[in-house]
């Protein structure tokens, strides 16, 4: 009886350490992580929801960039911010294109900085879209005066590096046909946030 009883703890145990053993090798080991973007834009056009074009359907990889320069005029040197962006979204041809440009120069501090010059000025303050189409025929909408805004609610140094920093905020306005002023679109709801700026590599998600 002792040794049939022995004989039924070892059964029992066996068949605990082959359940354990079974259940150790059904937990698959934790994989990487999912990466996130360090950079971000977004925003809606005309009520549609507006992003930068992935490239091969990667998060990581769109394109759009932010970079800080600086623009010197009579001997006064100025911060200047750079925001550009394609996107082809809901477009059937893959040849038609739209682009965003967004400048807003003296930003060193947190605040509301206007539109107040033109795109033809490389050191004004200024916004367009350009509608490439199909037939290699472009569209561009101009900003007016003071017609788009730019909300800067962050500015941070960037840890190894002397003059960039990161920068977060969120921007709306209206631009006008460059041709015909009484066609206009509006942007709303757009916002930013550059922790990788001056970065020309579409990948957003690695330092």
């Amino acid at each position: 009886m002792q040794t049939t009883a022995i004989q039924k703890i070892r059964s029992l145990a066996f068949l605990y350490l082959t359940l354990l053993l079974s259940m150790s090798c059904d937990k698959k080991a934790p994989g990487p992580e999912e990466p996130s973007p360090l950079n971000e834009l977004a925003l809606q056009l005309d009520g549609q929801d507006w992003v930068p074009t992935a490239i091969d359907g990667d998060k990581c990889r769109s394109r759009f960039n932010g970079a800080w320069s600086v623009h010197t005029v009579n001997d006064i040197s100025s911060p200047a911010f750079t925001i550009t962006a394609h996107s082809n979204s809901g477009k059937s041809d893959m040849q038609a294109d739209d682009f965003l440009e967004i400048q807003i120069t003296g930003v060193d501090k947190k605040g509301t900085y206007h539109t107040t010059g033109t795109y033809q000025e490389i050191f004004d303050s200024y916004a367009y879209y350009l509608i490439t189409h199909a037939d290699g025929t472009s569209t561009r909408y101009v900003n007016m005066q003071n017609s788009l805004q730019v909300k800067v609610d962050e500015i941070l140094p960037l840890s190894g590096f002397v003059k960039l920093q990161s920068i977060k905020g969120s921007f709306e306005g209206i631009l006008y046909h460059e041709q015909n002023p009484e066609e206009i679109i509006r942007i709303e709801k757009g916002h930013f946030k550059f922790n990788k700026p001056n970065s020309y590599n579409p990948n957003h998600c690695s330092l």
